[in-house]
């Protein structure tokens, strides 16, 4: 977040998370485990540490 932040960027910042992939496509996507056991610890976990992130380095997230 801080290089964010001293690079100027003022523009929208995207979580992508893929916690739950098909096995047949795991590998093309290079995805080789599971973020999080619970799904929901993506956004109720997740969410909260980046966006306290963010504040720390000075970036705003909606």
């Amino acid at each position: 977040m801080k290089a964010i932040a001293d690079v100027g960027c003022r523009g929208a910042i995207t979580l992508e998370s893929m916690n739950h992939v098909d096995v047949d496509i795991a590998g093309g996507l290079a995805v080789w485990r599971p973020v999080a056991e619970d799904p929901r610890d993506v956004i109720e976990v997740g969410l909260p540490f980046l966006r306290d992130a963010a504040r720390q380095a000075g970036l705003t997230l909606g």
